[in-house]
């Protein structure tokens, strides 16, 4: 639904549309991935150390070069998606075992208990929202319905996201709420 709405115009037609898509799945897996690469970099520059960083960076590029000759003939153009998309999460359980080096275990309990509690969301999520796209396939829609279908999506999703993280007691969100109520004061004391 979403290349759909994003890209679906002019010679822009369903079969480009689905081809995108497939790339974007390809991608999505290491959303995570590609955020926390720059946090981890900044722990080993902060521990004056780039070098680390680099070397593995610069392994990554070579195995993605490898993986995208590989996978691009079975899987075309989302191939390239998927193989970077392994290098990105390979490229943080690497960085992270060479942080050890510096700090011991960088990721404690606490860390892989939120982790675990986002992949178990991401995954009900996931579960919700598959009927949906199953039950009215977003290529035998018209683009009106596939954004309606979308924003029904998101709106679901996030729903059932929150509920969950509420449920669960994610600390997250009273970290949210501090944030909200420090800058209501902040407001106020203006």
């Amino acid at each position: 639904p979403l290349t759909r709405v994003l890209y679906e115009r002019g010679r822009f037609d369903i079969e480009d549309s689905l081809r995108v898509a497939a790339i974007v799945a390809g991608f999505a897996p290491a959303i995570w991935a590609y955020s926390m690469t720059h946090v981890i970099t900044r722990a080993f520059y902060a521990l004056k150390d780039s070098r680390t960083p680099l070397i593995v960076s610069v392994a990554m590029v070579v195995l993605n070069l490898s993986l995208n000759l590989i996978l691009v003939w079975p899987l075309g153009a989302a191939g390239l998606a998927w193989s970077t998309c392994v290098c990105a999460m390979l490229q943080n359980v690497v960085l992270l075992v060479m942080l050890r080096k510096y700090v011991g275990h960088s990721v404690d309990g606490t860390v892989l208990k939120g982790w675990a509690r986002t992949l178990a969301l991401s995954l009900l999520v996931a579960l919700v929202l598959w009927p949906i796209t199953h039950t009215y396939p977003p290529q035998g829609l018209s683009r009106i319905h596939v954004a309606v279908q979308l924003t029904c999506m998101v709106t679901l999703g996030a729903g059932v996201f929150l509920a969950g993280a509420w449920l669960s007691g994610a600390q997250e969100l009273s970290w949210l709420k501090r944030r909200r109520g420090a800058k209501t004061t902040e407001i106020n004391a203006d």
